[in-house]
């Protein structure tokens, strides 16, 4: 039977259905419109713009337009009529220049059906879940089989893997959890003493006792901080063709680690880095919590328009600011209504005029900034007070070590970074929509506003930069508490419970646990009062997150990608954390918190594309060099190489969500970069120290990397490498003395151990949290 002969059955099937009262004609059963009705509609109907048709003039965006008159005459849907509705005949239409889509192949049968069986039961349009408030009541799973579960994240999860006929993986291994739980909640390998304890006692006390050290570790919150940068796309440097350095902006930086070091409120952290500087009474850390949104980019290009470039500023805050905190994909609008989301054109501007009014307008200086002293400076001032008072309390402020004490108190200045400031009233723009987009081309006059779909649980709308910071962490809020929870969730599996972590749109994945990710979200804000340790905690204590990672044949044909948690994560470490382990294995990291961005080693030439008088000048002090990876100078034309190879962003905009690569590069760059090669070189050391016999240096390179002894399988294909090896540099003198250089041991004995380090630091193991 031919295609038009099944459409024209169809069409007869469909008539004849109407007809309630035919027994051959059941009701079909209840359809959904989030789940079944929509996607459809988004996939075949929405091709062109703003979801509008040309021909016709429909859109399904909003329910008074897709119900409404069509240019013809006619209504493309009638509820309750699938024979008066239009676009059911359009659908079904064999002619391929009336067929509805157009392009590509038409609606299968079960999508006309789902269609067809939503219109006869009233074609009710539905919100989308993300724009609903998450449920506060919401029922953890209970039964017979959840009794002795008793954090709430493993009834959820064992309650949907009972559905789908699996169990949960045994717990972790001790070295292999404590190895997870390190790296999740520091950004760093545990230390020896902390994984020998958890080896000797992996209690669930011991457990719990060591997740509340590492919470408290100063090492937190420069994890964190690691995540929040990409959102609030910080660097070192302008941006564009210039690109020339901001050599303050790192003070920001130092905000966030503190801020995370601190436990801030997450609706505390959102005000005052959207508007600080409005608080009453605004102090030093509100005014430098602002710099988030001067990371935008300055262009000081010569034949640049200034106001062009203030504008582009701006746009990006609103961009960036609803992917961040309503994982909303919003910058489209910016040229027409959204494709996909209820959010129209004039809704954009409507944000744009939040952040239209600072004073900040594309110059090389940055104005307008603040003089305000950071973290090191403040840390300074503290000990130096103390000091002088205890001098004071011996009546001892005369003596040259006072005097010297006091005048190093006074040589601390503030240093002047760039901050947000709003303009005085009677100076304030107004703001306009741009004609598609076109910032020379001014529609009608907006008022700050937030777009109606996402304000439907709030009442009124936000006036200002403030009260639209306020209007963000609102516990009514639908989107931000759950587009958090995802994020921080994704960090701890590698994936989030929604995996599109910048899109929480009719486009975006759906959760696989859409009732956890509610839960989590409202604990987050009423249980936890916004804090992120609590949270964390209730995550790395759940048996969900303990999970052994080990993953049989057929659960790996089940589900590859770990979507209904029935295992263990498994990842591969980020750009960071590779860095910051190579050097932690090797006892070269330098632990210091705080202060300026720094240049560690890294190929010759790497800014010889720039032009640009400033170079890269690395510390001679090997102290700076081996900083944490958090703290390395970002330079947004040219970021650091090894770190952009391991899927790190340029910070040119926002990115939520780091898509991991396998490439042949990240190799190359863990073999021989500078930095890796250099620490290789101190563990072989460190090995040969250790003992004269191989297999005791190969085991002593293994506990160090990954705190267990190696196999008998991977001692004895070690230790043939390390023998063949060995020959090979003793026949070749020459590359002995290129691979040793700087080690003190130039001999055929250290180059082969060098090699036998590289493999250990290259296993898929080390570069892995598994």
């Amino acid at each position: 039977m031919h295609n038009k002969e099944v459409r024209h059955l169809l069409i007869v099937a469909v008539l004849i259905c109407e007809s309630w009262f035919l027994p051959s004609c059941s009701p079909p059963p209840e359809i959904d419109f989030n789940t079944q009705v929509r996607p459809i509609l988004n996939k075949n109907c929405m091709s062109c713009h703003g979801g509008v048709r040309q021909n016709g003039g429909l859109s399904f965006l909003f329910p008074e337009t897709a119900l409404d008159t069509l240019d013809s005459g006619k209504f493309a849907i009638v509820p309750g009529s699938v024979g008066k509705s239009a676009l059911i005949a359009r659908i079904l239409e064999t002619d391929p220049e009336l067929r509805m889509p157009p392009e590509g192949e038409g609606l299968s049968t079960e999508e006309i059906e789902i269609l067809t069986g939503w219109i006869r039961q009233g074609a009710t349009f539905e919100e989308h879940w993300a724009y609903t408030p998450p449920d506060t009541q919401i029922e953890v799973p209970d039964g017979e089989q959840m009794q002795l579960l008793n954090n709430p994240i493993d009834r959820f999860v064992l309650d949907k893997l009972t559905t789908k006929g699996l169990t949960p993986a045994p717990r972790a291994e001790p070295n292999v959890l404590i190895r997870r739980l390190s790296f999740d909640l520091t950004g760093l390998p545990p230390d020896k003493i902390l994984v020998d304890r958890f080896i000797q006692d992996s209690s669930p006390q011991s457990y719990e006792e060591i997740v509340d050290e590492l919470l408290a570790s100063s090492h937190f919150g420069e994890k964190w901080a690691a995540l929040w940068l990409d959102l609030a796309r910080y660097a070192d440097s302008q941006g564009y063709q210039k690109d020339n350095l901001r050599p303050t902006m790192w003070m920001y930086r130092d905000w966030v680690i503190a801020a995370f070091n601190q436990d801030m409120p997450f609706d505390q952290f959102t005000i005052e880095q959207l508007a600080g500087d409005l608080l009453p009474d605004a102090g030093d850390n509100q005014l430098l919590a602002t710099a988030f949104h001067r990371n935008t980019m300055n262009n000081d290009e010569g034949g640049t328009d200034d106001e062009e470039f203030r504008v582009a500023a701006v746009l990006d805050r609103v961009n960036t600011t609803f992917e961040v905190w309503q994982g909303t994909t919003i910058s489209c609008v910016q040229c027409h209504t959204h494709p996909y989301d209820p959010i129209k054109h004039e809704e954009y501007y409507g944000l744009y005029a939040y952040f239209n009014n600072t004073e900040d307008h594309d110059q090389t200086n940055d104005e307008p900034n603040a003089m305000l002293l950071s973290q090191p400076q403040l840390l300074k001032k503290k000990q130096l007070k103390a000091q002088m008072e205890d001098y004071k309390i011996k009546d001892d402020t005369i003596s040259e070590d006072y005097r010297k004490m006091l005048n190093a108190y006074l040589a601390i200045r503030p240093l002047k970074v760039p901050v947000m400031k709003e303009l005085p009233a009677d100076s304030s723009r107004k703001s306009h929509v741009f004609v598609r987009g076109n910032w020379l081309v001014q529609g009608e006059e907006v008022e700050p506003s937030v777009p109606e779909a996402l304000n439907l649980s709030i009442q009124g709308s936000p006036e200002n930069r403030l009260e639209l910071a306020q209007w963000l962490v609102n516990d009514k809020n639908p989107l931000t508490a759950r587009v958090m929870v995802n994020r921080y969730w994704e960090q701890m599996f590698g994936r989030g419970l929604v995996e599109t972590l910048e899109d929480f749109g009719s486009q975006s994945t759906p959760p696989e646990y859409p009732e956890l990710l509610d839960w989590l979200a409202i604990q987050y804000m009423h249980e936890h009062q916004w804090k992120l340790k609590p949270l964390l905690k209730q995550i790395v204590l759940s048996a969900t997150y303990q999970q052994s990672s080990k993953i049989s044949p057929q659960l790996l044909e089940t589900d590859p990608y770990n979507r209904l948690l029935a295992r263990g994560p498994r990842v591969r470490l980020s750009a960071e954390q590779i860095r910051d382990q190579i050097l932690a294995i090797s006892e070269t990291l330098n632990p210091a918190l705080y202060g300026p961005s720094v240049m560690p080693p890294q190929p010759e030439g790497v800014w010889n594309v720039i032009r640009h008088r400033a170079r890269w000048e690395t510390p001679s002090d090997p102290e700076l060099q081996n900083r944490r990876a958090l703290y390395t100078f970002w330079r947004r034309v040219s970021p650091y190489p090894s770190m952009l190879t391991f899927d790190a962003t340029s910070r040119e905009f926002c990115v939520s969500r780091r898509i991991r690569t396998n490439t042949p590069l990240q190799a190359f760059v863990t073999l021989n970069d500078p930095v890796f090669f250099n620490a290789t070189k101190i563990l072989a050391a460190h090995m040969r120290n250790t003992s004269s016999s191989v297999e005791e240096q190969i085991a002593f390179g293994f506990q160090k990397a990954l705190y267990r002894p190696p196999s008998n399988t991977e001692l004895q294909s070690m230790k043939s490498m390390f023998d063949k090896t060995l020959q090979l540099y003793r026949e070749n003198p020459q590359e002995v003395l290129a691979v040793t250089e700087g080690t003190g041991f130039q001999t055929p004995e250290m180059a082969a151990t060098i090699s036998l380090a590289a493999v250990i630091l290259n296993l898929d193991e080390v570069i892995t949290k598994g």
